[in-house]
């Protein structure tokens, strides 16, 4: 088949007419999610050490952790504060 007639340019050009059609306007630029994850990326190199594969899935609990008290507006030091208080008094499932 010529390049034209193809499967994937032609369901890319009927998704652009679709959403020209809808008037979608999308950002141009994605600065606010590489934002969010600049600190996770900087670090990436320094947890690569972790000491293990346990050691890194417990690094990544606890930088999810704090990432998720910053996305939702926390103070992530208060916040892991009260979880590790709550921590040992709740029931084990």
């Amino acid at each position: 088949l010529p390049i034209s007639h193809s499967k994937p340019i032609h369901e890319f050009g009927y998704g652009v007419r679709i959403a020209r059609a809808r008037s979608v306007r999308l950002p141009a630029e994605n600065n606010w999610i590489e934002n969010q994850i600049r600190s996770v990326a900087v670090g990436r190199l320094n947890w690569l050490f972790a000491g293990g594969l346990r050691a890194g899935q417990r690094a990544a609990v606890i930088i999810s952790l704090i990432q998720s008290a910053r996305l939702n507006g926390h103070d992530p030091y208060a916040y892991l504060k009260d979880v590790f208080t709550r921590l040992p008094t709740q029931p084990m499932s």
